[in-house]
């Protein structure tokens, strides 16, 4: 065992980052999907639906850093760092995903109509949303 290479564990600050994406993730969709069931918005809940394709990437990227940081072993000599490019492949495939139930329900609503119920509201949430969006990345 002694001649596999070693790895440096995973940077705690990315592990942390991925859990918070996680966490925040949650709570988007939670706000997103009350909002869009009060207002009936095909907009808001197209939201929720990207923050889900979000939250799912997040938890793909959280357990890929987690992966990442395992020293090498007899299987991984070089260490366990290229499962950081599957997570990436899966976050492509989920975004794809994502664009098909949108574009589903959107032609949905073409066809058969959907009606705002509240838009002031939606308006509302939305823009605060948008507001705590950019105060984190600041």
């Amino acid at each position: 065992m002694d001649s596999v290479p070693r790895i440096v564990s995973a940077d705690g600050s990315k592990l942390r980052a991925a859990a918070l994406s996680v966490i925040s993730n949650s709570a988007l969709i939670l706000l997103k999907v009350i909002a869009a069931s009060v207002t009936g918005s095909v907009s808001i809940l197209t939201e929720a639906v990207h923050s889900s394709v979000d939250l799912v990437a997040s938890i793909v990227a959280f357990a890929s850093v987690r992966k990442a940081g395992e020293p090498a072993d007899e299987t991984h000599r070089y260490g366990h760092e290229k499962i950081e490019n599957l997570s990436a492949a899966i976050e492509g495939i989920l975004i794809l995903v994502g664009s098909a139930v949108i574009a589903f329900e959107a032609i949905r609503r073409l066809i058969v109509g959907g009606r705002l119920q509240s838009l002031p509201l939606g308006i509302a949430v939305m823009g605060e949303i948008g507001r705590a969006s950019c105060r984190e990345r600041v």
